[in-house]
């Protein structure tokens, strides 16, 4: 069985269906990967690609993206990088008002560690778990204060 990397394109065509031609090479890829001819690989540069293009040039809502790719990333014949992180990151997308972007970054921090985020963004504070620290802080952020922003007071 042949390791193939997966492209965002090939995603996109078969998540929108657009153009049919497309569509139906990408449905025969993603079935012989079911059937163990070839194993996908997906990155999450890839996944991110696919979640901004279908939001923002497609106009799917956030609910609607995130959990059609929750049941994706669960696919035979796809290996996942990070499938922990990426879904704990769709999660989140789906969950709260942040980009999928921010939402991967968290992910990140929650499940590989350290549950810490230095950011300006405040939209962090409303993930559990997770510890902001203010840039241009030296101080460590808070612990048993998750998901509160710090702010150095000197």
């Amino acid at each position: 069985m042949a390791d193939v990397y997966v492209d965002a394109n090939v995603l996109l065509r078969f998540f929108t269906q657009d153009p049919p031609g497309l569509w139906e090479r990408a449905q025969a890829t993603l079935a012989a990967a079911a059937r163990g001819e070839v194993r996908l690989i997906l990155t999450p540069v890839i996944l991110a690609e696919v979640v901004w293009t279908l939001r923002s040039f497609y106009g799917h809502g956030r609910i609607q993206i995130a959990d059609q790719l929750l049941s994706f990333v669960t696919a035979d014949g796809l290996v996942v990088w990070d499938k922990d992180a990426i879904m704990r990151a769709l999660s989140i997308y789906r969950d709260r008002n942040l980009d999928f972007a921010d939402a991967l970054l968290a992910a990140y921090a929650l499940v590989a560690g350290p549950p810490q985020v230095c950011t300006f963004d405040r939209d962090f504070r409303r993930i559990a778990g997770l510890s902001l620290l203010e840039p241009g802080s030296t101080a460590e952020p808070p612990r048993g204060e998750p998901g509160r922003e710090h702010s150095d007071p000197n």
